[in-house]
């Protein structure tokens, strides 16, 4: 058995997307971190994230939402963040309160903006990558 040692493998993936992003002329690749209420995980995650990305050059920023959006609200963000050119990537941070459907919320998200790849399209394009 041969153990890996898994934060070496992680900085050096980051320093290769640093690199590639370095090369990008004009506007740097951007993201917008969606967190809804309060969870101490979810603050954590998130931080972890928005640091990740600014190590590697990409420009992020937090939308932090009411545990009491509707789901109709936080629908209409999401078109707003979909059409947004300025914008490249979209994540939702999970556990979503009760009441919002998290299928339905990651399915808004524009698949060319998921970056988690939860959107219906993308699952289907990562199983065709490989399923078994």
């Amino acid at each position: 058995m041969q153990i890996i040692d898994g934060n070496a493998i992680a900085s050096r993936i980051l320093e290769e997307v640093k690199q590639d992003v370095a090369k990008i002329k004009g506007r740097k690749p951007s993201v917008v971190f969606i967190r809804l209420g309060n969870d101490p995980a979810s603050i954590s995650y998130v931080r972890k994230k928005q640091t990740t990305a600014k190590v590697v050059g990409i420009e992020s920023r937090l939308l932090e939402l009411s545990e009491n959006i509707t789901q109709q609200e936080l629908f209409s963000i999401i078109d707003e963040l979909n059409a947004d050119e300025t914008l490249d990537g979209i994540l939702i941070q999970s556990p979503l309160p009760p009441h919002i459907n998290p299928t339905a919320t990651f399915a808004k998200v524009s698949p060319i903006k998921d970056v988690d790849g939860f959107h219906p399209i993308n699952i289907g394009k990562i199983c065709q990558e490989d399923c078994s």
